[in-house]
């Protein structure tokens, strides 16, 4: 289930709320999920504790966007990108690879390492290595 907000921003509307209405934390955190879809706050909260950073990243983006992930080298930026693009498909959305560092075969066994599983969700997943990698192909 999708949040309309990061957890985050959502205690921080939960304090607000309890400020404003005079009521305890918990009850304005229990109004917030089930606002929410949640049956309460800890329902909301185990729904969402073990996530990584590729849940909350992907929670937040729309079907059209784009991501661009930048970083030093050495600090994840492929383990979060195949992450991202496993977790779309297992939400039928559409992943895009593009890399010229690894070939394709490489690129699966990755998914793989993720227990990201290509033979049930390799539809909804484009890998592209070639050397001919241009935006015009995917418009």
């Amino acid at each position: 289930m999708r949040l309309s907000s990061p957890i985050y921003m959502l205690k921080r509307q939960a304090k607000r709320l309890a400020r404003e209405k005079g009521i305890k934390l918990h009850e304005a955190l229990n109004w917030i999920a089930i606002n929410e879809g949640f049956k309460d706050w800890s329902h909301l909260a185990t729904s969402y504790s073990k996530t990584t950073p590729a849940y909350e990243i992907l929670s937040q983006l729309n079907p059209s966007d784009i991501m661009l992930i930048g970083a030093r080298p050495g600090h994840g930026k492929t383990f979060l990108g195949l992450e991202l693009t496993a977790l779309a498909a297992k939400n039928n959305r559409t992943g895009y690879v593009f890399s010229l560092d690894y070939n394709e075969a490489d690129v699966w066994k990755r998914f793989e390492g993720l227990g990201f599983d290509p033979k049930e969700h390799g539809r909804s997943v484009v890998v592209d290595t070639s050397d001919d990698i241009c935006a015009a192909q995917y418009h």
